[in-house]
């Protein structure tokens, strides 16, 4: 997480389920995705030894309202 964070772009980061490894959820400009994945992924690679999963996704509408016919 302390990685995710120094990159420009980042406006936060936080840890989830760490009990099973965990991951991170970070909000990243579009804009610096690309340099975020380069950089997270080569440290943790340098200190975990394992290759990293990062899945860049955009965020969609919120939920609306449902009605039954």
């Amino acid at each position: 997480m302390q990685a995710a964070r120094q990159v420009d772009g980042v406006l936060g980061a936080r840890l989830t389920g760490a009990g099973l490894g965990g991951c991170i959820v970070a909000v990243v400009h579009q804009d610096a995705v690309s340099d975020f994945e380069a950089y997270v992924s080569q440290q943790y690679q340098a200190k975990a030894g394992r290759p990293t999963h990062i899945f860049a996704c955009q965020a969609g509408p919120g939920a609306g309202e449902c009605s039954l016919p």
